[in-house]
C-alpha cells in the first residue's frame, strides 16, 4: 500500500483547523445561532487489475491508481461553514481538499454563495454552486450521502462540468400530495486540467424539476452550455487534425498539417494544403476546434427508497457540436438494506451517437488521392467514448455519521461502429502499449472507503 505524506499532512492540518473553529465557537453563545459548522470526507483504497491500465475517479487528475492499492483517487475532506445573516439572508462557503489537476491537495472553493429565501418557497442564490448535471451531482464529493464509493461512471462523466459560478433560483411547492422543486441555474466556470489546460464553459443555462412523494423521487433535468478547449498558453484545440482511409475497423491514422505547404504525407501529393486538397477541410477544421461549441444535456432520474428496497436510475442524453458527440447513457442501482447492511449491484451503459464527419476530396485530386490512399472513404473521427460496467458492492453503516463500504466494478470499454474506445477514467500507463484503445478489454477496479460526516 501507498499513501502519501503530503495527504496526510494536509488531512491532519485540516482536522486541526476544525478543531480551533468549533472551540472558538463554543466560547460565543451568541454567534453560535448564526454560524455554523460541518464537513464530511473520505478515506478510499483503489486498485485496478492490470499494471498498464491507470483509473482515475475525477477526470483532472494527472494520473490514476494502477494495480497497487493507492489512496489519493477519492480520498477527500470538505469543511462547509455557513452565517445566518437574517431569517431571510444567508452565506455558504465550502472547500474541498482532494488531489486536483496540480496532483496537489490544495483546498478549493467548491460552494460559496449568498442565499436569500423572501418566504418558505422561493430561494435565491448568487456564487458559486456545483452544477446540477445529474441527480447526484450536489452530493458527488460526499460519499456518506450515496450508497455507491462513486457515482456510475457511464452517466457521470459524460458531463465533466464541476461548477457554475453564477445564479440560480429553487421554488418549492406541493400539489395533490407531491412535493414539488423547480430550479434554474445560469452562469459559467472554467475547470483546471493536468498540464495547464482547461476548459471554459459559459452561456450555461439549466432547468431541473424534482417530485418527491412517499418511496419515490422522479427528476427531470436540462443543461445548455457552450464549451471551448485552450491549451496552457490559451490556444484553442485542437491546432490540427488526423484523417482516416478505409473502414474503421482497418483504419488507418494520418495526421493533417493545416498551416503547412505540404497536408498529409503522400508521394504523389506533394506541397498541397489541407484547404485545397479537401474542398471542406475549412468548416470541418472550425467545427472541430473547440470554440464556443454548443452542448446540452438532457436527463431523466428516478428513485425509489422504502427503507428495505432501494432502486435508482438515470437516462441522460448528450448532443454536441462539432467532435462533441452525441452520446446515450444510463445506469440502473438495485440495492437491498438488512440492517445497517445494504448490498448492491449496478449496470451501466454509454454509448456515442455520432461517430465520424466526411472530408471531400477536390475532385482534381481525386485520382491521386486513390493512387496514394485506395481505402475510401475520408473522414474525420468524432470523439467516441463508448463502455458497459458492471458493478457490485456493499455499505456497512457503522454509526449515523460513518459508513464503510466495499466494491467492486468491471469496466469494459467498447468498439463501436468498428472504432476503439478508451473509456471512462482510464489510460495505458506510459511506456505500455496499445497507447490508446482499451476496447474489450475489461478493466476491473476494486475500492474500499470510509465515508463519514460531522
Amino acid at each position: 500500500m501507498k499513501i502519501s505524506k503530503q495527504v496526510l499532512s494536509r488531512l491532519a492540518i485540516a482536522l486541526l483547523t476544525l478543531g480551533a473553529a468549533a472551540t472558538a465557537q463554543a466560547q460565543d453563545a451568541t454567534e453560535e445561532k448564526k454560524f455554523s459548522i460541518s464537513g464530511f470526507g473520505t478515506i478510499s483504497a483503489v486498485k485496478t487489475n492490470d499494471p498498464t491500465i491507470g483509473f482515475k475517479s475525477y477526470s483532472p487528475m494527472p494520473t490514476g491508481s494502477t494495480d497497487e492499492w493507492a489512496f489519493d483517487n477519492d480520498s477527500n475532506l470538505g469543511v462547509q461553514l455557513a452565517y445566518e445573516f437574517s431569517t431571510t439572508t444567508r452565506a455558504v462557503v465550502q472547500l474541498l481538499s482532494r488531489r486536483n489537476h496540480d496532483n496537489s491537495y490544495d483546498p478549493a472553493i467548491d460552494w460559496a454563495y449568498l442565499a436569500y429565501s423572501p418566504n418558505r418557497s422561493l430561494t435565491l442564490r448568487a456564487g458559486r454552486f456545483v452544477a446540477p448535471a445529474y441527480m447526484a451531482s450536489e452530493s458527488r464529493a460526499v460519499g456518506f450521502s450515496n450508497v455507491w464509493v462513486r457515482p456510475p461512471l457511464d452517466v457521470y462523466q459524460v458531463a465533466s462540468i464541476n461548477n457554475v459560478d453564477g445564479i440560480d433560483f429553487r421554488y418549492r411547492a406541493m400539489m395533490a400530495g407531491w412535493t414539488y422543486a423547480l430550479q434554474g441555474y445560469a452562469g459559467e466556470y472554467d475547470l483546471q486540467q493536468s498540464g495547464g489546460n482547461h476548459l471554459k464553459f459559459n452561456r450555461m443555462l439549466g432547468i431541473n424539476l424534482t417530485a418527491e412523494r412517499g418511496s419515490w423521487t422522479l427528476r427531470f433535468g436540462h443543461m445548455d452550455v457552450k464549451q471551448t478547449a485552450l491549451t496552457s498558453t490559451d490556444q484553442i484545440t485542437p491546432a490540427a487534425l488526423s484523417a482516416y482511409t478505409g473502414e474503421p475497423k482497418d483504419a488507418n491514422s494520418r495526421p493533417l498539417r493545416p498551416t503547412n505547404a505540404t497536408c498529409i504525407n503522400s508521394p504523389t501529393l506533394p506541397k498541397i494544403q489541407c484547404s485545397k486538397l479537401f474542398t471542406n477541410f475549412d468548416s470541418v477544421m472550425d467545427d472541430f476546434r473547440r470554440d464556443e461549441k454548443g452542448a446540452n444535456i438532457t436527463g431523466l432520474g428516478y428513485l425509489f427508497d422504502n427503507g428495505r428496497l432501494l432502486s435508482q436510475g438515470e437516462f441522460a442524453f448528450r448532443k454536441g457540436e462539432g467532435n462533441i458527440a452525441d452520446q446515450s447513457s444510463a445506469y440502473v442501482t438495485v440495492g437491498y438494506r438488512f440492517g445497517k447492511f445494504l448490498p448492491h449491484f449496478t449496470v451501466s451503459k454509454s454509448l456515442p451517437r455520432t461517430e465520424r464527419t466526411d472530408l471531400v476530396v477536390a475532385p482534381a485530386y481525386q485520382v491521386a488521392m486513390q493512387k496514394d490512399f485506395p481505402q475510401e472513404p475520408y473522414y474525420v473521427l468524432n470523439s467516441n467514448t463508448a463502455q458497459k460496467s458492471f458493478g457490485v458492492g456493499f455499505r456497512y453503516d457503522i454509526t449515523s455519521s460513518l459508513a464503510l463500504k466495499m466494491q467492486v466494478d468491471q469496466h469494459t470499454p467498447l468498439t463501436t461502429m468498428g472504432r476503439g474506445s478508451s473509456g471512462f477514467g482510464f489510460s495505458r500507463v506510459p511506456g505500455s502499449l496499445p497507447a490508446l484503445s482499451l476496447s474489450e478489454t475489461s478493466v476491473t477496479v476494486s475500492t474500499v472507503s470510509l465515508d463519514f460526516v460531522f
